[in-house]
């Protein structure tokens, strides 16, 4: 769901000019309770357009392919965890437009509300006043998404899916960090207040440009052209944390993903530390000298199973973290991986 809603404002965003592409997550209050929203800059929508782009079986200005955004689109992704609704508002040319994409008697599709200037009811709002009102500017085009849930109590900044599956307190910073490991040019994320672990607004930083938190970090090219992307996080003195936490708002735990373009497709995770057992850790990458030969044996399966995988897709690269001990390509050589 989160994937596919930020892709659009991702792919919105970068068609806005070069200093204002910018996506902003908050928490939004709707009678009282926190709900997620997504703001992004980036060409909005009219009501015509946005009534045809909330059709459940509609898009706009997508290009549909494998090489392209290939994933399962976000109203049908977020739809059966937001049944209450799903609020969309777009600015175009200083004008709000508001729909409301829901499930009302088992059947999915835009809430109709009585509108009584006209005397009708409509699936297509003009909320311009009502977006001012909420601190919303209308001098440039933005498209925002809020996220009502399953029922009107739930909080879906903190519990997105309603209990199923629980969260923890990051798990969205934890998600963005762990899913989207490149951002285009130019766009920025914000998470503001109260959807994320920190005080105040924070900006989202990928992997990449978080390198400097850890200790060592370099490509070792494998003979299949995959490049793979050796990362070690070492500990942060006196924590039980390893140092890439200091000024994070996502967790710090052993990781090992594919990059598919600018995205983590397939990824393994544990939490992992300089007392854990080796054998413990199945998808992190150890040294050769704390691994045993059962965790060396699931560690070179996992990973290539997932280079087939990227043969398949023509993926171009890994990344991993580990917090053990630092290592060069000579390790990762001993493990077998570079056969």
């Amino acid at each position: 769901m989160i994937r596919e809603l930020m892709m659009n404002a991702i792919e919105a965003a970068q068609h806005a000019p070069l200093d204002r592409r910018l996506i902003e997550i908050s928490a939004q209050q709707v009678d009282g309770i926190p709900k997620l929203a997504i703001w992004n800059t980036g060409p909005g929508m009219d009501g015509v357009e946005l009534q045809r782009v909330c059709n459940i079986a509609s898009s706009l200005r997508k290009q549909k392919s494998l090489t392209s955004n290939f994933g399962m689109g976000a109203k049908v992704a977020s739809l059966p965890s937001n049944q209450r609704g799903m609020r969309y508002r777009s600015c175009k040319n200083g004008v709000v437009h508001e729909v409301i994409l829901c499930k009302r008697d088992g059947v999915y599709g835009l809430l109709r509300r009585y509108n009584e200037t006209t005397n009708e009811y409509q699936e297509v709002a003009d909320v311009t006043d009502l977006a001012k009102s909420d601190g919303r500017s209308c001098d440039e085009d933005w498209t925002e998404v809020v996220l009502h849930g399953n029922t009107a109590e739930q909080d879906t900044v903190k519990d997105p899916y309603n209990g199923d599956p629980e969260q923890d307190t990051q798990w969205l910073a934890t998600y963005l960090y762990h899913r989207f490991y490149r951002l285009p040019d130019g766009v920025k994320v914000t998470l503001l207040k109260g959807t994320h672990k920190l005080d105040g607004n924070r900006p989202f930083h990928t992997i990449p440009s978080r390198l400097h938190f850890f200790e060592r970090h370099e490509p070792v090219a494998c003979a299949n052209g995959i490049k793979v992307h050796y990362l070690y996080d070492a500990p942060y003195a006196g924590t039980g944390h390893n140092k890439s936490i200091s000024g994070a708002i996502a967790s710090a735990v052993s990781t090992c993903a594919v990059i598919y373009k600018t995205e983590c497709m397939m990824f393994g995770e544990v939490k992992t530390g300089p007392s854990t057992h080796p054998s413990s850790a199945s998808l992190s990458v150890l040294s050769t000298s704390l691994c045993t030969s059962n965790c060396r044996t699931t560690i070179r399966s996992f990973l290539m199973g997932i280079v087939s995988s990227c043969a398949t897709l023509k993926v171009s690269s890994l990344t991993w973290r580990q917090p053990i001990l630092p290592r060069s390509s000579e390790s990762i050589a001993r493990l077998g991986l570079l056969n």
